[in-house]
């Protein structure tokens, strides 16, 4: 095909009213591929409808392929708190697909640099830096959540914009962003994304689906050199900011794969104007395309955690909405053996380009406890000059990024010792992680979910230790009869506020457990709502300890552990004796701020940390002795049925 066949076909499509894109990723057997796919988009109600279209088998040798187009707004379907800006929805059933070298777009380069008017952003860098600070204070600050995501948008008008304005701009970023997950030029009829995204989100192939988890960004320029690099893999900040992600995505996948999942990793992926850091997580499953996507909605990278109540954050921070912004773009297909696949990526680092060429480029970044907003608002001018200078016709093939040798030893070694500290169970193969085989009468345990899918991983952890695990949510009236140990789950919120129907719920029954003397365990929120049983105070921290590792000492042993909580209960004394419903009760504290890490009596035990976390690296131990001590402490629970809400 001549390269100027190429230019005429897109062309024609336009005119006829059928839809194409252009898409250059990573292929299996290495190296790229553009990929022409060219059909007609249609607007889909939800996910659902990916089944309907599609068959899980095909004939072997099928070429069927669908493209999908999934708004931010359709996290809506798994029941969270979103702004419907009435993104629609897209999934194209691809008609056509060939295969194209990129030097077949170089024809389109125009020696008249492309004029681009008016670009700024609708938010400026004081106003950002100013809502940044106020996430920090106000929603990290009181418990909602780790971090989040703040977007903005850099908005402008490309003069004379035309088709080949779009290729031209797309040609340059080919050639600047080597080392993007996918490459795209998506045209829907009504507007063109030209993006080149970092990050994959999800694939599935051969029964694997696998997840990256990017996080962290250092900033590159002319002056870029090894020590920033090695600064910037040293920085605590940016350590933590990628593991707090690596926990969110486990959450997602442990939900997907019965088994568990594994992590490998770091790496780090560089693009023109910024190096960001990832891993990588796969296990086997079961599930459709639908449902793969639809519990995987959408990437705490870009959106924050726990994802549910940081969608009611970017609710309150963002209401225009999102449009495509931290949403995907994906491609399912049938392979040779007639298995449907799916290969992903999240739609960031995207220019939104309309007929008139006027364009909208959304960035932004994640919020931690310890952010600089002002150095927020940096990171995504950082963000967006890579789309910028491709407009401006800027593709000069020398980038920032090659100044600095990232395959030295010095580098490897800092991203492997990043793991020195972490979970061990999460980083082990497959064959190492496998559950027990229960026996004829396995411990049944009931985990309360308090609106945080730490529980997914909770579950794992404990199915590897021998029980049979069953997740409610604390709003769900659920009786806990038949079950031999109940787990009071993590989540987000004020443990004392008596407003919301969750805290209430479980305080309810954190009652009830303790006078009946059930056999539970209670992690983080759940432990909070123990303390308050027991009249212990609830003070706020300054600062919060979101995502941070903490050596102590657990009732006698020294562990390392990762910490979620903007509340903890304190005490002076120990233990508790005699008063608090007929047990002795030891406490595990801090000796210098009496800041509570553990609860134990006869019946329960307590942990203010997340064992289950990525980040607790003897956290295993911890839940293999809850186990045993739910298995020592437990008695047939043949009582009345106790409600988990409504109470």
């Amino acid at each position: 095909m001549s390269k100027l066949s190429l230019r005429d076909m897109l062309g024609n499509h336009i005119s006829e009213g059928t839809h194409f894109a252009l898409i250059s990723r990573r292929q299996r057997e290495g190296g790229r591929a553009l990929e022409y796919l060219q059909g007609k988009f249609c607007e889909l109600a939800s996910l659902s409808e990916i089944a309907d279209i599609r068959n899980s088998r095909a004939a072997p040798g099928s070429s069927c392929r669908s493209l999908t187009l999934i708004p931010f707004r359709q996290i809506a379907e798994r029941g969270f708190e979103v702004v419907n800006d009435a993104t629609p929805l897209l999934n194209m059933i691809v008609a056509r697909t060939t295969l194209h070298h990129e030097s077949e777009l170089d024809f389109v380069r125009s020696p008249a640099k492309a004029k681009v008017s008016s670009a700024d952003f609708d938010i400026d860098d004081d106003a950002y830096a100013e809502i940044a600070q106020e996430i920090i204070h106000r929603e990290i600050g009181y418990g909602s959540g780790s971090n989040f995501v703040l977007k903005r948008n850099l908005c402008g008008t490309v003069e004379n914009f035309n088709l080949d304005r779009a290729l031209e701009f797309y040609s340059n970023i080919l050639n600047t962003e080597r080392s993007a997950y996918w490459t795209f030029l998506v045209w829907t009829g009504a507007e063109f994304l030209i993006g080149a995204t970092p990050e994959r989100h999800v694939t599935s192939r051969g029964g694997e689906i696998s997840m990256m988890p990017i996080s962290g960004t250092l900033r590159l320029d002319q002056q870029s050199s090894i020590s920033h690099l090695m600064s910037f893999l040293n920085d605590q900040k940016e350590v933590e900011e990628l593991q707090m992600v690596v926990d969110e995505e486990m959450k997602m996948m442990c939900r997907l794969c019965p088994d568990g999942a594994v992590v490998t990793g770091p790496e780090l992926v560089h693009l023109s104007s910024v190096i960001h850091t990832a891993y990588h997580i796969s296990g086997l499953s079961s599930a459709s395309i639908a449902d793969t996507l639809t519990h995987t909605m959408f990437s705490p990278a870009i959106v924050g955690s726990p994802v549910q109540n940081a969608c009611r954050v970017v609710a309150r921070y963002e209401p225009k909405g999102r449009g495509y912004y931290a949403g995907v773009l994906a491609l399912t297909e049938i392979d040779d053996e007639g298995e449907l696949t799916l290969d992903s990526a999240i739609i960031i680092r995207t220019a939104y380009v309309a007929p008139d060429g006027r364009f909208t480029i959304p960035v932004g970044a994640t919020i931690v406890r310890d952010s600089c907003p002002e150095s927020e608002a940096s990171e995504t001018r950082a963000k967006a000059s890579a789309l910028l200078t491709a407009f401006q016709g800027n593709s000069s093939s020398s980038r920032a990024s090659n100044i600095i040798d990232t395959t030295s030893d010095q580098v490897s070694e800092a991203l492997q010792f990043r793991n020195e500290g972490l979970n061990k169970s999460w980083l082990r193969s497959r064959s190492e992680t496998k559950r027990p085989i229960s026996g004829s009468s396995p411990h049944k345990m009931l985990i309360i979910d308090g609106e945080d899918d730490f529980t997914q991983m909770l579950r794992m952890q404990f199915e590897r230790s021998g029980l049979d695990v069953h997740l409610a949510s604390a709003q769900v009236d659920l009786p806990f009869d038949n079950f031999d140990s109940v787990l009071l789950g993590p989540g987000p919120g004020d443990p004392t506020d008596v407003s919301d129907r969750r805290i209430s719920s479980l305080y309810d029954l954190a009652g009830q457990l303790l006078t009946s003397e059930t056999p539970f365990v209670a992690m983080c929120l759940g432990h909070q709502i123990v303390s308050r049983r027991l009249n212990l105070p609830i003070r706020r921290l300054t600062p919060p300890n979101q995502g941070i590792q903490k050596y102590i000492d657990y009732f006698g042993r020294d562990i390392l552990v990762g910490f979620y909580n903007t509340f903890a209960a304190f005490a002076c004394e120990q233990p508790l004796e005699g008063i608090h419903f007929k047990q002795s009760i030891e406490i595990s504290r801090d000796i210098n701020t009496g800041e509570i890490y553990g609860l134990r009596g006869k019946s329960f035990q307590t942990a203010q940390f997340h064992p289950e976390s990525i980040i607790s690296r003897d956290g295993s131990l911890v839940i293999e002795e809850m186990a045993r001590f739910l298995k020592d402490a437990c008695k047939p629970l043949n009582r009345r049925s106790v409600g988990l809400a409504g109470r």
